[in-house]
């Protein structure tokens, strides 16, 4: 049974690349990318990913606020922050705590998809 997978960046480049990573193993399926918050609320409506993999940094709804709205509606979805700081906000904590959220720090290619949805 395939996972299905919704990744969020608002940079294209950036969000096809994650998606072309995470298209390799058999066992995963990117249903959908969204370049906003505000489009991964919209994306998961209509495809009921399993994972969300959510950069931090959007134009518009932030990462952080679509990620605790995304907890509140789907509490099932499995949710993962992406970003390439490694210092983090309280804000960010903070909504790991509440959503029970993952944080994956992508440096220089230093993560694995196994590592981001076993």
């Amino acid at each position: 049974m395939s996972r299905c997978v919704l990744v969020v960046d608002n940079h294209p480049l950036l969000r096809r690349g994650i998606a072309s990573v995470l298209r390799e193993p058999p066992d995963l399926e990117v249903v959908a990318e969204a370049g906003s918050g505000e489009e991964a609320l919209k994306r998961c409506e209509e495809q009921h990913p399993h994972f969300v993999l959510m950069d931090l940094l959007l134009p518009g709804m932030s990462g952080v606020d679509a990620i605790q709205a995304l907890h509140a509606k789907y509490p099932d979805i499995h949710l993962v922050m992406l970003t390439t700081y490694e210092r983090l906000c309280e804000r960010c904590k903070r909504c790991q705590e509440v959503g029970s959220c993952p944080i994956a720090t992508l440096v220089a290619n230093s993560v694995k998809h196994k590592q981001v949805v076993s």
